[in-house]
């Protein structure tokens, strides 16, 4: 069974965002040996958030997980 934790987020929001993502990397970190966990984080501003944008944002919250995946919603359609 694989179990995924999924949020919707920007990366310019100043107020809840990075401490949802500051929350989850807690338990990225908590629970790194679970092959089976992931993590889906989807940009509801998917005009700014680029790829290149949620690649820089991961770094630095610091999402290590393989199994983390930040979509743009071009990158779903």
């Amino acid at each position: 069974m694989f179990i995924y934790i999924v949020e919707f987020f920007f990366t310019t929001c100043p107020t809840i965002c990075p401490i949802m993502n500051y929350n989850l990397v807690e338990i990225q970190n908590s629970f790194n040996e679970f092959d089976n966990l992931g993590f889906a984080s989807f940009t509801i501003n998917p005009v700014y958030d680029t790829v290149e944008v949620l690649s820089d944002y991961a770094n630095q919250f610091g999402i290590t997980n393989k199994n983390w995946k930040a979509k743009a919603k071009a990158e779903i359609d």
